[in-house]
Formats: structure tokens, sequence, C-alpha cells
């Protein structure tokens, strides 16, 4: 769950790490493996593409956690600008991101209890079905 402040207990590390793990690092995947990429999808023939999928969060439109969301939000954004850079220069690249929502984890079992019986911050009202999953 997230901290009452959003400044705690957050520290630059672990906003370093979180930025490293999902927006830097699969920046720079997608810039060692474009070659392949290309490469395959040119295989293939004509008309045929290679596909990137990122994995981002739900997290990005949640206010819980100060560090996790915005890491994630960063990818969403890489994800989109290399879409249309590379869709703008006819390279057969496509771009695509998946945005789970929430699901039962060790790390989540409070917030899915709370998610049936009162709204998350910035949200009008709590789950209709009181299944988060839905």
């Amino acid at each position: 769950m997230a901290a009452k402040d959003p400044l705690e207990p957050e520290s630059f590390k672990d906003w370093v790490d979180l930025f490293t793990i999902n927006s830097i690092t699969p920046f720079f995947v997608i810039h060692v493996f474009t070659n392949l990429l290309l490469t395959g999808a040119r295989a293939r023939g004509a008309g045929a593409t290679s596909s990137v999928i990122n994995i981002s969060s739900a997290a990005t439109d949640i206010c819980l956690n100060l560090g996790y969301g915005p890491s994630k939000a960063a990818l969403d954004r890489i994800t989109v600008m290399l879409a249309i850079n590379f869709a703008s220069r006819g390279l057969p690249i496509r771009f695509n991101q998946i945005s789970p929502g929430m699901f039962p984890l060790q790390l989540s079992v409070e917030l899915l209890d709370d998610l049936s019986s009162k709204p998350l911050p910035g949200f009008m009202a709590p789950v209709p079905s009181r299944r988060a999953e839905t």
C-alpha cells in the first residue's frame, strides 16, 4: 500500500532502480535488438513486421506509489514515441504495450481488499463488482 506521505520512504536509489528496470533497460534492449528485428521482418517478405511488446502497468493511472507509476509511465511514452518514429520512417517494427490491471499478489492483498470497500485516491467509488480483476 502507498505511504501516506508520497515522499517517504522513497530514496534516490529507489528511483534510479525503478527507472533503470522499468524504463531505461527496455529502451536499450530495443536499441540492441533493432537490427535483428528489422532483419527478421524483411526476411519474412513484403508487409511483414517484427513486434516489440512492452509490459507496463495499470499503476501509471493510479497514485499508489510515486516511484513505480512514473517509471512505467515513462515506458508508455517510450513505446509511443518509438512506434511513431519507426512508422514514420517506414521501418517494419510494431510497438505495443500491455498494461495488466490488479491481480492478487502478496504485495497487493491489502489494496485488493480495500478496493471492495473504499475508493482509491483520485477515484469516485469502489469497484462495483467487488473484484479488482474485472
